[in-house]
């Protein structure tokens, strides 16, 4: 998929566990993301991808997110495509999980990503991104969706260096990224260079 190009884009020696929570109509449950989650982990995952969000808190979603950062499994997620400042979009505003906003080129804001300063960790390119595409192909994306992996990629190249990578060592090394005007944008915007080398 173009999600798991885009890991592979900022970590090519990545491995992906594909997991179907959705059906190919695009609908689902949370409990099935939640059961992803943890089969993830059963599987032997250590960090999580999930370019997803809803507006709708969910206990138990709150509660697998913590279980699991508890256990070392870094997870990741999309704030979503809302266009929403200031409100509370899940699994991102979950604290034990890095939520990721979307930026252009030119490290400003893109116009339908969700941020907030309790919901965004930290933002990536997500406007016009090049990406493998199934068959062999390339195509262009836009979306959070696209975003959230960049970061997946970069916390598999962080693990590949620090085997016991926490949420924590995640967070110290997305404090490196180049900084953005906008506070509702987290910490700036994914600089992968600048987060690995201060490893």
């Amino acid at each position: 998929t173009m999600v798991a190009g885009a890991i592979k884009l900022v970590a090519p020696s990545a491995r992906i566990l594909p997991i179907r929570a959705f059906a190919q109509d695009g609908s689902g449950r949370l409990y099935h993301v939640i059961r992803g989650i943890h089969e993830a982990e059963i599987r032997g995952a250590h960090i999580v991808n999930l370019s997803l969000n809803t507006l709708t808190a969910s206990p138990e979603f709150e509660r697998t997110s913590d279980e699991v950062s508890s256990r070392g499994v870094i997870l990741v997620a999309s704030t979503g495509n809302n266009g929403l400042q200031g409100v509370e979009s899940f699994p991102a505003a979950y604290p034990k999980v890095i939520g990721v906003a979307a930026v252009n080129s030119a490290n400003v804001r893109s116009p339908f990503s969700n941020i907030g300063v309790d919901l965004a960790t930290v933002a990536a390119p997500g406007e016009a991104v090049f990406l493998p595409f199934p068959g062999q192909r390339w195509s262009l994306g836009w979306g959070t969706s696209f975003s959230a992996p960049m970061v997946s990629g970069l916390a598999a190249q962080l693990r590949a260096r620090k085997p016991n990578l926490t949420y924590s060592d995640v967070q110290s090394a997305l404090s490196r990224s180049t900084p953005n005007a906008d506070p509702n944008l987290g910490l700036g915007t994914l600089n992968v260079f600048a987060s690995v080398a201060g490893m």
